[in-house]
């Protein structure tokens, strides 16, 4: 029979999954997998938390008026001039809710698109599962890996700029006093540097696998191959960064509440993504590499009649 709510073929007698609002199942097995984990209770949490992410960013930045008041409070027991540090709270005061708000927008938009695919694998109308909010982070991806992309290059030309300046400097500083100083002072600056260096690098990279795994798990999407191809350094890198925006919550916890209560939920949300990736995986990997039954063909046949 064919259900009048959706027109899936149905056997006679039995209740369509879509009377039920459950999510109606591809008949293939690499596509039930993709749908049956983004409709999972663990999927929805992971979407809970991204809403989260920007709620509690602009909150932060709304209480940050309170912290202005205690900057103003420790300024006038300084004995400061009101005429220095009053045009520089205003000023924090002024930007800081707006920025916060254009600073929350890739994690709304990132948000929204965790929502679309969430939706669409719980969808009872239908067994595919669109690929429009995997679009979306693949572009906020692209995007943020282009700002990194920037952000090392200005470090490499600031470098090479402060070396190019500062050499002849150096080498007449350390030719009128002869303590070596100079340099000691290049090669922390040179230290330094290979260390962002390497930190915008593992970024970079990180990035990278973000878009490859979106891209295997579109095309797993749209042609039902399984693609267990999910890089293991993207999985170790969010339980990295899990841990950082833990401690950093913790530290900021007492001082400003939102922003580490945010940090801390941005820990939980990189933990749950590691998680559902290991789970993505390893069910593809299943679809991929079956379990094959052991056979025995030099068996004795089991004796045939009616007592058998």
């Amino acid at each position: 029979m064919i259900c009048p709510k959706c027109g899936r073929n149905i056997p006679d007698g039995s209740t369509c999954p879509c009377s039920f609002g459950q999510p109606v199942l591809s008949s293939n097995p690499a596509v039930n997998t993709l749908k049956t984990l983004g409709s999972s209770p663990l999927f929805l949490v992971l979407c809970i938390l991204f809403t989260l992410v920007p709620v509690m960013s602009i909150l932060g930045a709304a209480m940050m008026g309170s912290n202005l008041y205690d900057m103003l409070y420790l300024f006038m027991q300084l004995d400061l001039d009101p005429g220095i540090y009053y045009p520089m709270l205003s000023a924090i005061d002024s930007i800081s809710l707006p920025s916060a708000i254009l600073g929350s927008i890739p994690s709304i938009l990132v948000a929204v698109a965790v929502w679309m695919t969430y939706a669409s694998c719980r969808n009872a109308q239908s067994g595919n599962v669109s690929t429009a909010g995997l679009t979306i982070c693949k572009v906020l991806t692209i995007i943020q890996m282009v700002f990194v992309c920037l952000g090392a290059a200005a470090l490499a030309l600031g470098l090479v700029v402060l070396m190019i300046a500062g050499v002849s400097e150096l080498s007449s500083y350390d030719a009128y006093y002869g303590d070596g100083m100079a340099q000691a002072g290049m090669a922390v600056v040179t230290v330094l540097f290979l260390i962002a260096a390497a930190v915008f690098a593992l970024l970079i990279i990180y990035e990278i696998c973000v878009v490859k795994a979106i891209n295997r798990i579109k095309a797993t999407a749209t042609t039902g191959t399984p693609d267990n191809r999910i890089p293991n350094y993207l999985i170790v890198m969010n339980y990295i960064m899990a841990v950082g925006s833990v401690l950093a919550g913790l530290a900021n916890l007492f001082t400003s509440p939102a922003m580490g209560l945010g940090s801390l939920i941005t820990g939980a949300t990189m933990v749950i993504i590691s998680i559902i990736l290991s789970k993505y995986r390893s069910g593809m990997t299943l679809l991929m590499y079956p379990p094959v039954q052991p056979t025995y063909p030099n068996q004795p046949t089991p004796p045939q009649g009616p007592w058998a």
